[in-house]
């Protein structure tokens, strides 16, 4: 069998590995060589305690480790890198022995801070590319854990200095200042050139150095490394800074280089005073500009849209409601968004997009009904059928009179096609059968009335409190739907349809009807399974049969389906933010005290104020809406009463506005 080559095998590294051995002669961390008049020093810990197991390994060396690093930092920015070397063999196989070796990048510390934490994210690298080498299979095992090797290295970070020209593609873009400075100290004026204005605000003069005093930038050495911004900040505790670098990317077939920010130096928290700064270089300098708007600057970077990229960090934002759709990534109340923002936000309740609901129930009622199931897929079938690309005079008649748009399909249409002829044939049948007649007329009346309830919560004005008034009121449309009356006047539409195109409505054949057995005949029996329900019903009129049997079953299906989707239980700060908004205060007290504590509300105080708006709205008019409300209710005279109003107008219903971005992607040039 071929062994893999391993360069940790070469003499030279067998070689240097032995002579590190040798020179350890301790315990704990031990120079063995230095260069450049110790710009780079490497030190070496033996594994004397012979220890088997990795973890155990660094957990006896990661103290000493850290405190040589702290040591070492405040003198001068370093750089260090970690190399763990280990003996494998094959079990069993005399001189199998080789030796293998795992490594870290570099990693800069500028100070004593956060060392522990950059020390164990190397030890984790390690470990990582360790058993990304055993996951491989090749038969080795540890033999021993010979030591590790430290090389650290003095860094000196970029050192921006004198003036240079930003790039074409960063300059068209109006969204960096670069001042042109004659000296070294061009971070000094990218930090003024916040509090400059005018045209002059590209050249440092007077309009730069009348600002000098406004910031503490004693301790600072010009040219200023990228380190010393730190400096900066402690000098003057309400400013914050964050540095970006510039990468240049070449895509051909383009002629000309493309540039991506990436972050340098990111704070974690903003301050009052905070700057976003673009350290450019060249090959032998580097220089700070301003970025004045950064959003304009990484738009590219994030849409090709023409509008204003806007981030947030979710930790400064004051979340009273999250709206998304159902899925279980979203809506799951364990690991779901929902969840972990409530984690940030209590009071952050979730709502499930109503107008995603409303979908559900009509997906919920084909599920259950096949002969409305049946009808969408004959629908389906003739819009397909008839919007395919044509040079046929006849289909492209009716494609104009249907209103199709054609498809996107290069394929031009033959009429010796008989596969087009059989899909035809199969459609012509299936809208000749009385049931799709029948199925399209009752969910024309259905989905008419669903479609209300769909504007109502898609509209882009619409509030959660007066939503839960849509819902209940279409409830109660599909419980008197159920009538006779309303069936009849269904009724007479079928009959006038199936008559103009000369459909005969008969009814279908179902199963017979199961009996009672013979041998109970002279029992008392209450109920049998299986039983049907409306045994004793002896009208079989068409009319009679096709109501109970599809009518009354789309719409009972859609009205529990509505009522699961929509109950009270859901709507139940719905129906509190609907009572509070007509200055209910018993019935709206469920909104209330969910929001009380984040808008620090005086319930006392919050129920005067609704009695006295109540009344003063009740004199303008009887039947009170949100603009009559806006009129009456002003924040110095009704400050709790504004506050929460502010809250019950805002908490979204559904995520349709959202969306229609979303759909309205495809009108765009990319």
């Amino acid at each position: 069998m071929m062994r893999s080559y391993h360069k940790e095998n070469s003499n030279e590294a067998a070689n240097a590995k032995k002579a590190c051995l040798l020179l350890v002669q301790s315990p704990g961390f031990t120079e063995i060589f230095s260069s450049a008049n110790r710009k780079l020093v490497w030190y070496y810990v033996k594994n004397f305690k012979n220890i088997q197991n990795y973890n155990e390994f660094f957990n006896s060396i990661k103290s000493e480790l850290v405190v040589l690093l702290k040591s070492l930092a405040p003198k001068h920015p370093i750089k260090f890198n970690l190399k763990l070397e280990a003996t494998y063999n094959i079990p069993n196989v005399d001189n199998s022995s080789e030796n293998r070796s795992f490594k870290t990048s570099a990693r800069p510390i500028f100070s004593e801070t956060g060392v522990r934490e950059i020390v164990e994210e190397g030890i984790i690298k390690l470990m990582a590319e360790q058993d990304k080498y055993s996951s491989k299979g090749s038969g080795y095992t540890l033999q021993c854990i010979d030591g590790l090797l430290l090389g650290v290295y003095n860094y000196t970070p970029l050192s921006a200095s004198s003036y240079i020209p930003l790039p074409d593609f960063i300059e068209k873009k109006k969204a960096v200042i670069n001042p042109q400075n004659s000296d070294q100290q061009c971070f000094k004026w990218a930090i003024l050139a916040k509090h400059v204005s005018g045209n002059g605000k590209n050249k440092v003069a007077e309009n730069y150095t009348t600002h000098e005093e406004k910031y503490n930038f004693s301790g600072l050495t010009f040219p200023t490394n990228l380190h010393q911004v730190n400096i900066f900040e402690k000098n003057n505790p309400n400013v914050t800074v964050n540095v970006y670098g510039l990468e240049k990317h070449f895509r051909p077939p383009q002629k000309f280089p493309k540039y991506e920010v990436f972050p340098l130096k990111v704070v974690d928290e903003e301050k009052i005073d905070h700057f976003d700064l673009l350290l450019i270089t060249d090959d032998e300098n580097s220089h700070f500009t301003y970025i004045s708007n950064f959003s304009r600057l990484v738009r590219s970077q994030k849409t090709r849209h023409n509008g204003r990229a806007v981030f947030f960090d979710l930790k400064t934002l004051n979340i009273i409601a999250q709206l998304y759709d159902g899925a279980s990534v979203i809506s799951g109340c364990l690991g779901g968004n929902q969840a972990k923002i409530k984690q940030l936000y209590p009071c952050a309740i979730y709502t499930h997009c109503m107008a995603h609901r409303l979908n559900l129930v009509v997906v919920d009622m084909c599920k259950n009904i096949k002969s409305a199931r049946t009808t969408f897929n004959v629908l389906e079938s003739i819009y397909v059928h008839f919007s395919r690309p044509s040079n046929n005079k006849k289909l492209c008649d009716i494609q104009m009179q249907l209103g199709l748009e054609k498809g996107t399909v290069l394929r031009i249409f033959d009429e010796n096609n008989y596969k087009y002829a059989a899909q035809a044939l199969g459609i012509l049948t299936s809208i000749q059968k009385p049931e799709f007649l029948i199925l399209i007329t009752i969910l024309k009346t259905v989905l008419s009335v669903i479609n209300v309830l769909s504007n109502k919560l898609q509209s882009k004005s619409a509030t959660l409190g007066n939503s839960s008034n849509v819902v209940q009121s279409v409830i109660t449309t599909f419980k008197n739907m159920r009538s006779d009356s309303e069936f009849t006047e269904i009724w007479q539409t079928i009959t006038k349809l199936a008559n103009e195109n000369n459909v005969e409505l008969s009814t279908a054949c179902y199963k017979r009807k199961r009996k009672e057995p013979n041998a109970l005949k002279e029992c008392v029996v209450t109920s049998t399974t299986g039983q049907e329900c409306d045994d004793e019903q002896t009208d079989t009129s068409v009319k009679v049969i096709w109501r109970r049997t599809e009518y009354i079953a789309v719409i009972d299906t859609t009205l529990a389906n509505l009522k699961y989707r929509f109950s009270n239980d859901s709507l139940k700060l719905a129906n509190s933010i609907d009572s509070f908004c007509i200055m209910d205060y018993n019935n709206g007290l469920y909104f209330i005290k969910h929001y009380k504590d984040v808008t620090h509300t005086s319930i006392n105080f919050l129920k005067s104020e609704m009695l006295v708006a109540k009344n003063c709205l009740a004199r303008i008019k009887e039947n009170f809406d949100i603009d009559d409300i806006k009129k009456v209710v002003t924040e110095d005279v009704n400050p709790n009463l504004y506050k929460l109003l502010q809250v019950a107008f805002t908490i979204p219903i559904s995520s349709a506005t959202c969306e229609r971005s979303f759909s309205s992607m495809r009108r765009l040039k990319t």
